[in-house]
């Protein structure tokens, strides 16, 4: 409801078809990542199904080595993980939707009071895996990055506020894809180390 009505104030036509664009992106995300999702998780109970785990982890140093079992132990190994990529891709995901609406109530809230736009400044964002884990945590254990009614009083305050939640919001984001990418990664890993232990 408050997109539309923030939608139907554009007079600029770009921002409508950039706004079009951004929801069809992520709704597609959503679709590809659940489907990946399941592809991980389903792929993961077949090679347990298939296989015996306590067999798999006992190794005989005195006998030649069995590659048919390292490299289904290799498949079994990149496919758990590839369930903990997707695992985090969606919680951050989550997070990350959530705080974009909390971000465009939030703009509307100073818009409301202010008759003024708070401002979009370009952020540049760091590429440390350990940052994006960092922020993701702090997110999922604090919540004192909300804005509320009571604080949007203090213009200053709320204007690095919002700066942080932004920087916050985006970082989740990254996350997101980062996660997603490596997700897909591993499954292509799984698939060729499941392979190979099928072919030896």
């Amino acid at each position: 409801m408050l997109n539309k009505k923030i939608g139907s104030n554009r007079s600029n036509p770009y921002e409508e078809k950039n706004a079009f664009w951004t929801e069809l992106a992520i709704g597609q995300f959503g679709i590809t990542l659940n489907f990946f999702s399941f592809l991980s998780i389903g792929f993961l109970a077949f090679i347990v199904e298939k296989n015996e785990i306590s067999d798999l982890l006992k190794f005989n140093l005195s006998h030649q080595l069995d590659l048919t079992k390292i490299f289904t132990l290799l498949s079994l190994f990149t496919c758990f993980f590839s369930v903990v990529c997707s695992c985090l891709s969606i919680l951050s995901r989550l997070y990350d939707l959530r705080l974009t609406r909390h971000t465009i109530w939030t703009r509307y809230r100073y818009y409301k009071e202010y008759k003024e736009d708070l401002r979009d400044d370009f952020l540049t964002l760091s590429n440390n895996f350990r940052k994006l884990l960092n922020n993701f945590c702090s997110t999922i254990r604090e919540s004192d990055y909300y804005i509320k009614d009571e604080e949007l009083s203090k213009i200053e305050f709320v204007k690095r506020k919002f700066q942080r939640l932004r920087y916050r919001n985006l970082y989740l984001g990254k996350l997101s894809w980062f996660m997603f990418g490596s997700q897909i990664l591993l499954i292509l890993f799984t698939t060729i180390f499941f392979m190979v232990s099928k072919i030896i």
